[in-house]
């Protein structure tokens, strides 16, 4: 396969809301080089083509995350200056796990490979990190070979040890609350592939998105930045990803724990922090870290002149502080379809001029009549709140 010509390369390894939203800070940076997004096999392309014309998309034609090197490297010559965003996992253990090729010399990736990503990434081996230091609360975790109703009789969470296999995504948590919904869960689980040494059970926190709390930044030794935010409204309404997140103060102890912790792992890089309340104890307990870019970073970088990009990038720090700062990102996909359904509680979130829209309303109503037929194909009932 023949080479693309270039000087120097930022790579985003996915491209979908979050990508979308970076692809718009790296632009008010006015960042060099060559700026390229990277699709998965039989990811929905609609928003690809809608990115620009200073955008590449390629398509990944492996099926193994051991291929990302490989095709990078037919593509982009070894002496040219590479930063490659992670905006899920699942490529990142193949990247650290390259990181001694020739190829990599000259690339900018984070986390550093002074961290251990295994730790980070099989939730129950996280766990037994932060309790065996003291780090911080964590939630009660048994292994998939017990019985979960003897530990958890009045209900609990069914959850994967990972959030990726290869370049699958696992399933979301699925809340159970009773033995026959538990046959149910197991049965199409196991049905779909998957096997019990996949997952284990948890116990059951608060599931209101308002108690579900990100710390989310940079962290490096010298000069760390964070900020806090948490979900107003999820999507599927429950154990949902954050269709609309806010900015919130939160007790100073969260961001201790959270750069304990990351100084314990020697973390250097983008992540976000996820805190969930306990309902019983009234304190919060550490749920996961994500060591990528998240769609709070928009958030984030609006509060301090895109730091996470700056530092990723080797850019000097903004010099101006920012003013008015937005409160909101909002999934412009999930607003537009609220609008169209006629809900009025969205718009006390679209009215506030302090906000984030991504994608903007112009892509959105570009994109929308792409994704109609996926909208009538999903649950709609996992669009109400």
């Amino acid at each position: 396969m023949n080479r693309t010509d270039g000087n120097s390369w930022i790579i985003i390894t996915d491209g979908y809301i979050n990508s979308w939203s970076f692809v718009q800070i790296l632009r008010s940076l006015e960042c060099p080089g060559t700026l390229v997004v990277l699709r998965r096999p039989g990811r929905d392309a609609s928003i690809m083509d809608l990115y620009g014309d200073d955008v590449q998309t390629w398509t990944l034609d492996f099926s193994e995350p051991g291929g990302l090197l490989p095709f990078l490297k037919q593509r982009i010559p070894e002496e040219d200056p590479k930063a490659l965003f992670f905006t899920d996992e699942s490529l990142l253990p193949a990247v650290h796990r390259g990181s001694s090729d020739a190829w990599m010399a000259n690339a900018r990736v984070y986390p550093g490979g002074k961290c251990d990503l295994e730790i980070i990434l099989d939730r129950p081996a996280f766990y037994e990190f932060i309790e065996r230091l003291g780090l911080a609360e964590v939630p009660r975790t048994i292994g998939s070979e017990s019985d979960p109703f003897r530990t958890f009789p009045e209900g609990f969470f069914l959850r994967f040890r990972r959030s990726w296999d290869g370049l699958a995504r696992l399933p979301r948590p699925r809340l159970v609350e009773s033995q026959a919904s538990f046959k149910r869960e197991v049965e199409s689980l196991t049905g779909a592939g998957w096997t019990a040494a996949q997952w284990c059970y948890q116990e059951k926190l608060s599931i209101d998105p308002k108690d579900n709390v990100s710390i989310c930044g940079w962290h490096d030794a010298r000069d760390p930045s964070y900020l806090a935010t948490r979900k107003a409204f999820q999507y599927p309404a429950q154990q949902g990803g954050g269709a609309i997140v806010e900015v919130v103060q939160v007790p100073a102890v969260l961001t201790d724990t959270t750069r304990g912790l990351l100084e314990a792992l020697n973390y250097e890089g983008p992540f976000e922090l996820e805190f969930v309340l306990d309902g019983n104890s009234g304190r919060y307990k550490i749920i996961e870290l994500n060591p990528r870019l998240w769609m709070q970073h928009a958030l984030h970088g609006a509060h301090t002149g895109q730091t996470i990009a700056r530092r990723y990038l080797g850019l000097e720090a903004a010099p101006d502080a920012v003013i008015a700062p937005p409160l909101y990102w909002i999934n412009g996909v999930v607003a537009a379809n609220r609008v169209l359904g006629g809900s009025q509680e969205i718009w006390r979130y679209l009215r506030c001029p302090r906000r984030i829209l991504a994608p903007d309303w112009r892509t959105t109503f570009r994109w929308l009549p792409r994704f109609l037929p996926n909208l009538v194909r999903r649950n709609l009932s996992g669009w109400r709140r």
